[in-house]
């Protein structure tokens, strides 16, 4: 359902490691940086260097990304709560 927001993409992250099976390893709080991409009527870019997540949004008319959700954070507690574990 493109008009509702669909993750595509990559979603890359960032550690600081010599090695790949030491990277798979560690523990997602030694992120140096992570993020993902939201293709919809409207792209939004969603990235963290470890201190906060912020969600940016494609102006098309400057063609920029602009903060438009600073500071995101999942609530303490929902109705609904899901995640993608593959």
């Amino acid at each position: 359902d493109a008009d509702a927001g669909f993750k595509g993409g990559e979603t890359p992250d960032m550690r600081d490691v010599k090695s790949l099976s030491r990277a798979v390893l560690q523990p997602g709080n030694k992120l140096l940086a992570a993020g993902y991409c939201l293709y919809s009527s409207t792209t939004m870019l969603v990235f963290s260097l470890g201190g906060g997540t912020h969600g940016f949004t494609l102006d098309n008319t400057i063609n920029e990304f602009v903060l438009t959700h600073p500071n995101m954070m999942i609530p303490k507690r929902g109705n609904i709560y899901s995640c993608n574990e593959a």
